[in-house]
């Protein structure tokens, strides 16, 4: 069916609601429109169909043979796309349901104060529920003395992506995180390394700091540039990114092409509240942040990336939920990358769950973001 070029939904809007009043005045309150808007809309629609659709006078508007043939058409078109946008809308709740019964388990045990090692299995099992797709291969790595896997999809270039996990610096696995990084590899057509970095309490700071920089390290050795570089982290991930350009930074090494932060769990500062009043998020994150910094905090405050300064850093881009409880530490670290002349973009995406991209499969906006990543990835440039 040919339709003509330039019309809208707004057009066939307005014509349905004159068609029912048969007056412009009151198809214009029903619309929330000015009078003249709503003609001028009108008017265009003619225009673009070539014909007139209402007689009207200065005491009466009647439907023409025109108007009466379009308007079951535009009736059953404007049905259509409001069952389909109600459909997507009830798909995207009951992934938002999934998701929330996902962590369920965890949080209970975060409730319970539960072992970090059944914590970690639990994690796990959730991870295994989100495989990378299917063009993705997955191959071992041995990252100059770091394990983990690197991620190929069928198409890719010469970019590298240097994803770091998130789990507190206690949980997760470049294996768990298999599906996440594969999404966003395949959404840059790059070529995807996840290095195991040893975890807290086992291998407390520096530990994972050191195997992050040694894994950058490792892909510049292999003969990939630095411009050809992207880091990537989620959670606590993304402040793993900024302190492994911050290490870089100090040892006069060459930076990546950029970074994306995925709801960073900027800087590791413990919050002061009383724990009856914390939600088994912020309980969690104060425990991994006690794991992984013991008693000795000296090191890490040097460089916080909250604090520290950050400029001469690559072009960085941040995504947050709105109800993610990292948000406002996360606008603290945007604001002073800002200060530092840091190239930086905010994005906010309307979610509730901490590191929402990991349900990219079923949550339509992971899925976006993902896909606005991958096109950071490819098309941002480091400054000369």
């Amino acid at each position: 069916m040919f339709t003509p070029s330039g019309l809208e939904l707004r057009h066939l809007r307005a014509f349905i609601a004159v068609a029912e009043a048969l007056n412009f005045g009151r198809a214009a309150r029903s619309l929330h429109l000015t009078q003249p808007s709503l003609s001028r809309q009108i008017r265009q629609l003619e225009r673009l169909l070539g014909t007139q659709l209402f007689a009207r006078d200065s005491h009466s508007v009647s439907m023409t043979a025109a108007g009466d043939a379009l308007l079951p058409h535009a009736r059953l078109v404007l049905a259509d796309l409001d069952t389909a946008v109600s459909a997507v809308r009830d798909a995207a709740g009951e992934a938002a349901v999934l998701v929330r019964q996902l962590w369920e388990p965890i949080a209970r045990m975060c409730e319970a104060d539960a072992e970090f090692s059944r914590i970690r299995s639990e994690l796990e099992r959730i991870y295994a529920h989100y495989p990378p797709p299917d063009s993705v291969e997955i191959r071992p790595v041995n990252a100059g003395g770091v394990p983990g896997v690197e991620l190929r999809p069928a198409r890719r270039t010469g970019l590298t992506i240097v994803y770091l996990h998130g789990g507190g610096m206690v949980f997760g696995s470049a294996y768990g995180y298999r599906g996440l990084a594969g999404r966003l590899a395949v959404a840059a057509d790059a070529t995807a390394i996840v290095p195991d970095y040893r975890l807290a309490p086992e291998h407390p700071f520096p530990a994972g700091l050191d195997d992050a920089v040694r894994t950058y390290e490792w892909v510049c050795e292999r003969g990939t540039a630095p411009d050809d570089i992207v880091l990537v982290g989620d959670s606590t991930g993304g402040a793993l990114v900024l302190s492994t350009l911050l290490r870089i930074a100090a040892s006069g090494g060459r930076m990546p092409r950029s970074a994306i932060l995925l709801c960073p769990a900027a800087g590791h500062v413990a919050q002061q509240a009383d724990s009856a009043e914390l939600s088994w998020e912020q309980r969690l994150y104060l425990r991994t942040t006690a794991a992984y910094l013991g008693t000795d905090r000296t090191q890490w405050e040097r460089d916080d990336p909250i604090t520290a300064d950050l400029t001469g850093l690559p072009p960085l881009l941040v995504q947050i939920a709105s109800g993610d409880i990292h948000s406002h530490r996360t606008r603290t670290l945007v604001e002073r990358a800002t200060a530092c002349g840091v190239d930086i973009t905010l994005e906010t995406y309307a979610a509730e769950e901490h590191v929402f991209h990991a349900f990219w499969s079923i949550l339509p906006d992971a899925d976006e973001a993902m896909e606005r990543a991958g096109t950071f990835a490819k098309s941002t440039d480091k400054r000369k």
